[in-house]
């Protein structure tokens, strides 16, 4: 295949706003190519063939009738003489898999897809985590990289590529397939390189837009990153072994310029919107009107306040396994790492700014930069977690997805794992979930499993129960009263400042305990002081009866089974659970010796759970306030002493749920 016109259909797998234009490009350049464009969203492939326009991500855009798109992978790959692989970098692994059996050692294989991959704890380019999908392809892939916005090479502005492979042959297919009066691709070998460039411009130009957006920051410091990105580009290209030279070219410092500069940036937008965030630094709350939406369309007012950004910026994606590289081989890029440091771990945007100007003070800067906080959100205090279901869903087998594939354990593997926990298992239901997991249906049978340990951990609460169940705890202290004539319960200690926070931080209550109902105690006592009423943790060994159970979740307890901790999707679903509560500003009663699992498997320890529980508040940007409570029951009598929050942003160097379980001891032990 020495020709472009031997190619009679290219198949261009993703339909983003690039791939569209890169598919147009081709099918304009020849008019007798079929280009089928493969798209995950069907109402997109609808729309490309219906109206030849892709309106979600290339609007306005006339695009040519030999282009057509399908949703089935099969159908694009199917006569394909040439495949450009152009999805999100997050999913190139698995689609470049699912496309291998229709992909021969013949087929010339291209990608525009930039960024890095973790894979079995080892951080590959997009050309070596596709040749490993497709080993039929080893040596001979090409990547289309450059400084190359979407919208003007779609209104056919003037553009420059590398076209880079080790196979000269393929780049050659791709190169006639490209060129244009408008567009030259210029071939290279050196496709590590272009692979290299192309990925660490995109995190600088996130770091652009923030510092755009960021107060006193102008061009003299956008100037200022360019330069020590590109230090810090060479750096990781000198790892890779990739030439000095290509990191100047085009797919390198060109991309670089192109990409942190310009407002058609995606990655620029994105830091852009990072900023705003970050300076407006408010907690989102539901209105009026939403709360009455809420009771009909729980899970539209829950997308409302989580909505996120609605385009794809690459850079978000390439900065955390970017960041394991570095540390692993040893790699100095303090820019990347306080941008990392912002956008995963919550530093102050300082931390970004001053590393830009002085990179060789970033340890002292970096030790001297607080969390950046905003207050919580507000108006879901009294709702039923039910609500939060699909989300807590969603995220956990993310998490669990992947986890699984950054391990060295095959899914296979895990699924056959999984399966031999049968034995600990209680209910014939949870045994037949685990039994019909497979592999090609992994994502549909394990969410099934994560709904059904939501069904059994999750609160109900009502408002009314709950009232009631107040006032059923203070009938009980006052006929204790009456009766003994002392009072059932002391509390001891400052609560003014408590208080004071309540309004704009989540409070989370981490208290000791020697009885399973100490959570009523603990209930009264915030009851009395006026304090946020918690959701509470409840043992399901302490719970006898269904009635129990119904009136406990009713009234805001959610119920968990420690000794079922040793099973990776159980304890991955409870973490998401009690991360998406915290998050939305539902305050938290947790007992850690709870969470103490004896049995003679590998398992985790009371201190492990916790340690889980605590690295849930740093998984959010909202103030978090813990008061650590301690009990002592005598005679009948409880003695509460509650100490002095301590809130989450007090902690800046080397955040670690250690810090946090080490002050809370202090406290106890006071």
């Amino acid at each position: 295949m020495e020709d472009k016109n031997l190619v009679k259909v290219v198949s261009m797998i993703g339909a983003g706003s690039w791939g569209t234009s890169i598919a147009k490009v081709i099918a304009e350049n020849n008019s007798e190519i079929l280009v089928k464009i493969w798209s995950f969203e069907k109402d997109v492939s609808q729309t490309i063939n219906e109206k030849n326009e892709n309106s979600k991500y290339l609007p306005n855009i006339s695009l040519p009738k030999n282009i057509i798109s399908t949703s089935s992978l099969a159908d694009s790959l199917e006569g394909s003489d040439a495949v450009i692989f152009a999805p999100p970098s997050k999913a190139i692994y698995d689609l470049a898999l699912k496309s291998k059996k229709y992909i021969s050692s013949k087929t010339p294989v291209a990608y525009l897809t930039k960024g890095f991959f973790k894979l079995n704890n080892n951080v590959l380019t997009m050309s070596q985590i596709i040749e490993k999908a497709i080993p039929a392809i080893y040596k001979k892939s090409v990547a289309i990289y450059g400084p190359s916005h979407a919208e003007e090479v779609s209104e056919y502005f003037h553009t420059c590529l590398n076209v880079a492979s080790k196979s000269k042959k393929n780049s050659q297919i791709f190169v006639k397939l490209l060129r244009s009066e408008f567009l030259e691709a210029r071939i290279t070998d050196d496709i590590i390189g272009v692979d290299v460039g192309g990925t660490l411009k995109n995190p600088a130009a996130i770091a652009a837009g923030m510092i755009s957006e960021l107060p006193n920051c102008g061009d003299n410091l956008s100037g200022a990153l360019i330069s020590e990105a590109l230090k810090e580009m060479n750096a990781l290209a000198k790892y890779f072994n990739a030439n000095y030279s290509t990191m100047i070219d085009i797919s390198g410092l060109g991309d670089l310029v192109a990409t942190a500069l310009s407002e058609k940036s995606r990655n620029r937008r994105f830091g852009k919107e990072v900023a705003k965030q970050i300076i407006n630094n408010e907690g989102k709350s539901i209105k009026f009107k939403d709360k009455i939406f809420l009771k009909f369309k729980p899970n539209y007012i829950i997308q409302m306040m989580n909505k996120k950004i609605n385009y794809l910026a690459e850079g978000a994606y390439a900065i955390e396994p970017l960041i394991i590289l570095a540390e692993e081989e040893k790699i100095d890029i303090p820019v990347y790492r306080s941008l990392y440091e912002v956008l995963v771990n919550k530093k102050n945007p300082s931390l970004l700014i001053e590393t830009i100007k002085n990179p060789q003070r970033f340890s002292e800067i970096y030790s001297k930069t607080k969390i950046q906080i905003s207050d919580k959100k507000k108006g879901l205090e009294k709702i039923n977690s039910k609500v939060f279901k699909n989300l807590i869903v969603e995220r956990t087998f993310e998490k669990i997805d992947e986890k699984v594939k950054n391990s060295d354990e095959e899914l296979s593997s895990f699924i056959t794992r999984m399966k031999e926990n049968n034995d600990k298992l209680a209910s014939n239901r949870e045994r037949a979930l685990y039994l019909k997991m497979k592999e090609n249906k992994f994502e549909k049978s394990l969410k099934k499993i994560i709904s059904f340990y939501i069904k059994n951990i999750e609160d109900r609460y009502n408002f009314i129960f709950n009232f009631l169940f107040i006032k059923y705890l203070k009938l009980g202290n006052i006929l204790f009263f009456l009766k003994n004539r002392k009072k059932s319960i002391t509390i001891i200690g400052s609560f003014e400042k408590i208080n004071k926070i309540k309004k704009n931080s989540n409070i989370i209550y981490i208290s000791t305990c020697s009885k399973n109902t100490d959570y009523e105690k603990i209930i009264s006592a915030v009851n009395k002081l006026n304090l946020p009423i918690p959701r509470f943790f409840v043992n399901s060994n302490n719970i006898k009866t269904k009635f129990k159970k119904f009136i406990i979740r009713k009234s805001g307890g959610f119920i968990v089974d420690p000794e079922k901790f040793d099973n990776a999707i159980y304890l991955e679903t409870f973490f998401q659970y009690l991360s998406v509560l915290i998050e939305h500003g539902l305050p938290i009663l947790y007992f850690p010796e709870y969470t103490l699992v004896e049995n003679n498997s590998e398992t985790f320890s009371s201190t492990n759970i916790f340690s889980i529980f605590i690295e849930a508040l740093y998984k959010h940007t909202i103030e978090i306030a813990i008061v650590p409570m301690n009990l002592e029951t005598k005679n009948n009598t409880t003695d509460i002493y509650i100490s002095n929050p301590i809130l989450l942003s007090d902690f800046t160097y080397e955040l670690s749920a250690s810090d946090i379980e080490k002050e809370i001891s202090k406290s106890w032990n006071k």
